[in-house]
């Protein structure tokens, strides 16, 4: 099986899911039921999950920050790609 990103793994959700099971030697029939992992938030019952008065940036903090960022051209585009430093050539 070849290595899937999670976009696209997520973009084919129930045939990836299938050949994945299949390459675990799981009944591939039993991909809709590993679907419902989807419709749960991952961090459902966790501390992050839980805290609904997390403090969120001002705008004055989002300024301090592209303000820092325009410091150094390269990160100065919000459109920046960093390198996917797991992929291997």
């Amino acid at each position: 099986m070849a290595r899937l990103r999670y976009n696209d793994f997520n973009a084919e959700r129930l045939e990836n899911v299938r050949k994945l099971l299949a390459h675990c030697a799981i009944d591939p029939s039993l991909a809709k039921n590993a679907l419902a992992a989807f419709d749960t938030d991952s961090q459902q019952g966790t501390q992050i999950g839980r805290n609904t008065n997390r403090q969120r940036l001002s705008e004055t903090n989002y300024e301090n920050i592209r303000a820092t960022l325009a410091l150094n051209p390269a990160f100065a585009d919000p459109d920046i790609r960093l390198p996917d430093i797991y992929a291997r050539a």
